[in-house]
């Protein structure tokens, strides 16, 4: 198997000679003979090995076998034990994941520490095939029919090219010896379901099922490459740039109406296809209806959608401003100084009366209820009624900001000074307040 091992990587540029590869190994056959094949191929490898606690003493035992295995040899190796259960419960996830976060993580931390470019794991094709059909019963679409990528990031999969079978016959030979996963019996796992109780059944219908699935995660990559040329040219046309913000052109939903296209164009921002069939509903409905994913906010507006990270609110921070200097709030800066200068009637500057301020000045996101008097004007508006007369966009809308002296509005910022406190020709000082982007 040596010369397959070594033609794969090359096929696949997995990683050089010269590099140094770290060695996920449990005991069980596929990592053994992954790590008796490096050993082979004269790699500069070290080994991971990872106790979860999960199997008692049968977990020690596995530990204690590596360990035994790379100090008999020579190897670097490197073990950690985890409270996996517990991390489980308090992340609110499954055993399997909980697993999976806790060992990447660290690997990841090792070969930052010790010289290692890769991260190397035992899984075959065999796993591969079971992947692609577990994630076709969980409806993952085109994205699972690729199934677990060769490398990723500093991943990688060298074992890819063999079956169960083909690893079985390479330890017989060499004489190999392992350790059981006594879980492996287990049918709880949807993993060793699929494997013990659906793929005995499917292979009475069709032999060969691995390897119908193996080609077709080849189509779907190359699928995946031709849709992400369609999605990037579909960006070109209807999508801008806007700061953090990203605006979708509504005129999109005239030309596709599928759900999935607004998927497939809103996936990046963590929206699901259950959102997106809402979305795609709300498009030609009343304004201002938004929705939430785990990072990303999008409100459907007049003429787009705007989305904006959901790490860009800041509804509840305050500022205070005590007198001359630059404030942040956001993705917004404030320049304040004392001034004598002429008044200028740009919106991004307010030139207030000095003496008619309290300070500290208080600067904040707009509430309901807020109210002031607009420059010009002699009665009080609310701050939401001139926003709309200022028909300003759902999402800045939502992200605009008043400055407060106690307890009354002086500026809309970037917007309306408040008429009482104006500069005017009776003014000794003046409070000069410039807006500008954080950046």
């Amino acid at each position: 198997m040596l010369k397959p091992l070594i033609a794969f990587i090359q096929k696949h540029n997995l990683f050089t000679t010269e590099e140094r590869i770290l060695l996920a190994i449990s005991g069980g056959l596929d990592s053994m003979v992954m790590l008796s094949l490096f050993i082979e191929g004269g790699f500069k490898i070290g080994v991971a090995h990872a106790n979860f606690r999960l199997r008692g003493e049968e977990s020690e035992g596995d530990e204690a076998f590596v360990k035994s295995f790379c100090e008999a040899r020579g190897i670097p190796f490197f073990t950690t034990a985890f409270d996996t259960n517990n991390y489980a419960a308090e992340k609110k996830i499954s055993i399997q994941m909980a697993a999976r976060e806790l060992r990447y993580v660290w690997f990841r931390q090792l070969i930052k520490l010790h010289g290692f470019s890769k991260i190397a794991t035992a899984h075959h094709a065999d796993d591969q095939a079971e992947t692609i059909f577990l994630n076709m019963v969980k409806g993952e679409g085109l994205n699972g029919l690729t199934g677990m990528p060769l490398s990723k990031r500093n991943v990688i999969r060298p074992l890819m090219f063999a079956t169960k079978d083909d690893l079985k016959h390479y330890a017989r030979n060499h004489h190999l010896k392992w350790r059981e996963d006594s879980s492996n019996k287990e049918d709880n796992y949807h993993r060793n379901f699929i494997r013990h109780q659906i793929f005995p059944r499917i292979h009475k219908i069709n032999p060969g099922i691995n390897d119908s699935l193996l080609r077709t995660s080849v189509k779907a990559k190359g699928e995946m490459v031709i849709l992400k040329y369609g999605l990037d040219a579909l960006k070109l046309r209807f999508f801008t740039a806007d700061d953090e913000r990203v605006l979708i052109n509504k005129k999109i939903f005239h030309e596709f109406t599928e759900p999935a296209v607004c998927w497939r164009l809103l996936e990046e921002f963590g929206f699901s296809l259950d959102q997106a069939e809402n979305i795609v509903g709300a498009v030609n409905n009343q304004p201002g209806k938004f929705f939430l994913s785990q990072t990303h906010r999008l409100v459907v507006d007049r003429d787009a959608l705007i989305v904006q990270p959901l790490n860009a609110e800041t509804k509840n921070e305050i500022v205070e401003i005590i007198g001359e200097g630059k404030f942040k709030l956001g993705n917004q800066e404030l320049e304040c100084q004392i001034t004598t200068g002429p008044f200028s009637t740009n919106s991004s500057e307010a030139w207030l009366d000095y003496n008619k301020l309290r300070f500290p000045l208080t600067w904040r996101k707009w509430k309901t209820g807020d109210r002031f008097i607009p420059l010009g004007m002699t009665g009080f508006k609310k701050v939401s009624d001139f926003l709309i007369d200022e028909k300003v966009s759902l999402a800045d809308k939502d992200e605009a900001t008043v400055i407060e002296s106690a307890g009354e509005i002086v500026w809309v910022v970037g917007m309306r000074m408040d008429d009482r406190v104006k500069q005017s020709d009776g003014s000794i000082k003046t409070f000069k307040v410039i807006v500008s982007a954080n950046k």
